[in-house]
């Protein structure tokens, strides 16, 4: 188990040092966001924002843990268990780096989800960034998360949130995209 926990991990490395080289756009977001938290963990502080549309607070407060193994005996079995202790003194650099971009992706995805819900007159099941409802009501569905996918960027919900942090200076150029495109998208969402 040790060793392929070590060979995941050199191809997890791999893979990253690869897709930030060669996923050009997505690897200068990723910098972006290394950045803004950089400019919090330099200030010891952790990283507070609103959604945009819904106002729905995050704040992403990543603290070192220590981890203490022990074992404890139970149903006459003896189990290795991990304990965390929490340092709530201290920011954990690393995970303030590595959670603030897919923390920003969540919580504008949780925007859309709920822009999406709060548009369907029927049931809506969600699973993270995943919609469904029952097959009559599909096609509403299908107009209605495009719709409101370009209502939300529209919006610029990146700048929002990186006013909101401070950060306007990091606010990235616009390119070409047409949002409203992804309304005659036949394949834009599962």
């Amino acid at each position: 188990a040790k060793q392929e926990k070590l060979w995941s991990s050199q191809l997890g490395r791999l893979i990253h040092k690869i897709a930030r080289r060669d996923l050009v756009g997505p690897g200068k977001l990723l910098n972006l966001f290394e950045q803004v938290a950089e400019r919090f963990n330099d200030k010891g502080e952790p990283l507070v924002w609103n959604s945009p549309v819904t106002n729905f607070p995050v704040v992403q407060n990543y603290r070192k843990a220590t981890t203490k193994r022990t074992w404890v005996r139970y149903d006459g079995q003896k189990i290795n268990i991990s304990l965390e202790d929490w340092n709530d003194d201290q920011l954990d650099p690393s995970g303030q780096r590595q959670g603030t971009s897919p923390n920003v992706v969540h919580s504008v995805d949780a925007v859309h989800l709920v822009m999406t819900v709060d548009a369907c007159p029927f049931s809506v099941a969600v699973v993270h960034d995943s919609f469904g409802c029952t097959p009559g009501s599909m096609s509403y569905l299908f107009r209605a998360v495009r719709e409101t996918f370009v209502q939300l960027y529209e919006q610029n919900p990146l700048d929002s949130i990186l006013v909101q942090l401070g950060c306007e200076d990091l606010v990235p150029e616009k390119g070409n995209l047409e949002v409203t495109q992804i309304l005659e998208s036949d394949y834009a969402f599962c």
